[in-house]
């Protein structure tokens, strides 16, 4: 057997990150906070960029400075038992635990910043039939409510926008008069119109208009 001993200023010079990669076909070794500042780039103008910023603070205290190749199924795991530990449920954490995945991905898929990613297991959601509310369901829940919660119930059914975008919606979001209809075009990137004529007058008069059907509610299976 012959032994081939390698001077120690050859083993320095295949130490060099740039000749290892190069000429020993070797990947460079990418952390976690390169992905994300990749990721918030690339999906800067996508409506949900604000959401993700906030979940990445959140990961950053389990992923922050670690490598890509050492984020192991058991420190997902890790990750996941965290946000349940916070009593949230378990579409809140898929919702995290989604864009966990959908990083590694993008460093496996598109970037090859990574030859494989953990697996990622989704937390079980309960299954929930969706449904629209009948004009007679809808002026039947707005007699129930107070009439502060009705106001905002019947503006709910009249544009068909989320309760997020509704209780933080703000004057200078909201154009009374504009070509004769009312629109919210900074809520949803695009305009979105209401027929303010039954929501100004205080009545609820949902009317026949289409934008009632856009309202979705959770009816129990």
């Amino acid at each position: 057997m012959v032994t081939i001993v390698i001077p120690p200023a050859i083993l320095r010079i295949l130490a060099v990150p740039p000749l290892r990669v190069g000429h020993l076909g070797e990947k460079p070794r990418h952390t976690w906070n390169e992905a994300v500042v990749r990721w918030l780039k690339e999906q800067a103008h996508e409506a949900t960029a604000s959401e993700d910023v906030a979940k990445l603070r959140w990961l950053d205290q389990f992923l922050g400075g670690k490598t890509l190749d050492s984020i192991s199924r058991t420190l997902v795991d890790k990750i996941t038992d965290a946000k349940l530990a916070q009593g949230l449920s378990n579409a809140t954490v898929n919702r995290t635990l989604e864009l966990l995945r959908a990083i590694l991905r993008k460093c496996v898929n598109d970037w090859e910043w990574l030859d494989r990613a953990p697996p990622i297991r989704m937390l079980k959601e309960p299954t929930r039939r969706i449904r629209f509310l009948t004009q007679d369901e809808a002026q039947r829940l707005l007699a129930a409510l107070p009439p502060h919660l009705a106001d905002m119930a019947a503006f709910s059914l009249h544009t068909g926008l989320r309760a997020a975008n509704v209780t933080g919606l703000q004057w200078s979001q909201v154009a009374l008069r504009a070509s004769g209809r009312g629109s919210l075009g900074a809520l949803c990137g695009t305009p979105v119109c209401f027929a303010g004529r039954g929501f100004e007058n205080s009545g609820h008069n949902l009317g026949t208009g289409p934008k009632i059907k856009r309202a979705r509610f959770a009816a129990s299976p």
